[in-house]
């Protein structure tokens, strides 16, 4: 299984590539040997975790600029506009922490290139509190006034979102997008928006010049982590005979909301694993009897619990339901030979909420296992039922019929010879 597995991931990976179709900069891993602060002139970076994917950004009013408080700048990144530039910063918001109107500044600038101080162009994004919401709007700065004068957008609970900018040449402009996303959802974006001031003669050499953190005016800081945990699907299973297909990976990721509010928190900080898994097991009595009243005549061969499991940081929780149906296969128990003359549908029961529900399923061409579609999770059963083929045929009653009035009547025939033979012999 480790093998098929394996497999899937690359073709989601070849699927990815061909879906961006030029070549793009993934989003630079900014850690915290990057950020700078030039002698505590641009603020501090301290680590919140002692491995250093979390990060606290302060400001600091030595900078000499007018008014603001700048806070860390990190040069990691070395993407280019003619690749198409990516670049992700990702907050961990916790509303309480924000005071009353507190703000920052974030923003990734640009060159006009490799060896130029020069700083070309940027958009600036401003997080604001406002009514115990973070309001996101384009920010203030000088340069670029209201770059995006229709974009707003809010944060209106705790955890952990993507500011994503992305530069790109397009039909011979340059263009510029920020959006703002929690986990895969998009909360709000500008659009593909033209960058006036970079000419098409300059745009091959323009690349990344510095990812800011500015203008930090929030009494507690700006949380940051460096990456966002992953989410893996384990494919090792017990009992080795259970599979999913390669679209259930999307799905069980964007399932995890219905998880409870404790949970989703330590996914979105915590490196996260799926696990599917399969136990057979003995039923209850209300068990067969439900089972057993869903389907006709049907032999009920396995029963078996799917389950899949979550485990973010020490806590583990059952995933029951999904947003939507994905494919699995189970491997088939050893079961009786199919008669001669006769046909097997087989069909996997299901109970979930104390609903038993009767799913269709194919075998696949070996004959080794069954495929199905379920987005509930719970306990499951095996059946099947054998139907005699059109080739067995009842005895045709009509011709016995007939065949008995002969036998009858050649009978009678006889009986009255027998007579009329003892008749003549009297005379």
């Amino acid at each position: 299984m480790k093998k098929v597995f394996q497999k899937i991931g690359t073709i989601l990976c070849i699927f990815a590539i061909v879906a961006m179709g030029p070549v793009v900069n993934a989003a630079t891993i900014h850690n915290y040997e990057d950020w700078q602060t030039a002698g505590g002139n641009y603020g501090t970076v301290t680590k919140e975790t002692p491995d250093g994917t979390v990060l606290k950004m302060t400001g600091s009013d030595k900078a000499g600029f007018a008014g603001q408080i700048s806070g860390p700048y990190s040069k990691a990144s070395k993407a280019k506009l003619s690749d198409t530039i990516v670049e992700e910063l990702y907050l961990d918001v916790d509303l309480d922490k924000f005071g009353s109107g507190e703000f920052f500044e974030a923003t990734v600038s640009l060159n006009k290139d490799a060896n130029s101080q020069e700083e070309l162009t940027e958009r600036v994004i401003m997080v604001q509190e406002e009514g115990g919401k973070l309001r996101v709007t384009n920010g203030n700065y000088p340069t670029q006034p209201g770059w995006a004068p229709n974009f707003k957008a809010y944060i209106e609970e705790d955890g952990l979102y993507t500011l994503r900018w992305t530069y790109k040449i397009k039909d011979g402009n340059a263009y510029a997008n920020f959006t703002l996303l929690h986990g895969d959802t998009v909360i709000g974006t500008t659009g593909d928006l033209v960058m006036n001031e970079i000419t098409v003669s300059s745009m091959p050499d323009v690349q990344v010049r510095s990812v800011w953190i500015n203008n930090i005016q929030v009494k507690n800081g700006v949380i940051l982590h460096t990456k966002l945990p992953d989410v893996n699907v384990i494919p090792e299973v017990t009992g080795n005979d259970v599979t999913i297909d390669s679209g259930a990976l999307s799905t069980l990721k964007n399932s995890l909301g219905n998880l409870d509010p404790e949970m989703q928190e330590l996914i979105e900080k915590n490196e996260t694993t799926i696990t599917l898994e399969k136990k057979d097991i003995t039923p209850t009595k209300n068990t067969v009897e439900a089972f057993a009243s869903a389907i006709n005549g049907a032999t009920i061969a396995n029963y078996f619990d799917l389950s899949i499991l979550v485990k973010a940081a020490e806590r583990q929780a059952n995933l029951t339901q999904l947003n939507q149906e994905i494919t699995l296969a189970v491997k088939l128990p050893e079961l009786p030979k199919v008669k001669d003359g006769y046909n097997r549908k087989y069909y996997i029961l299901r109970e979930h909420d104390g609903v038993v529900e009767k799913l269709d399923a194919n075998l696949s061409d070996d004959g080794n296992s069954l495929t199905f579609s379920s987005d509930k999770f719970s306990t499951y059963a095996i059946a099947y039922i054998d139907t005699a083929t059109s080739s067995i045929k009842n005895p045709d009653t009509s011709d016995n019929i007939i065949m008995f009035i002969g036998i009858a009547f050649i009978g009678l025939c006889g009986l009255g010879l027998t007579i009329r033979s003892m008749k003549t012999k009297k005379m």
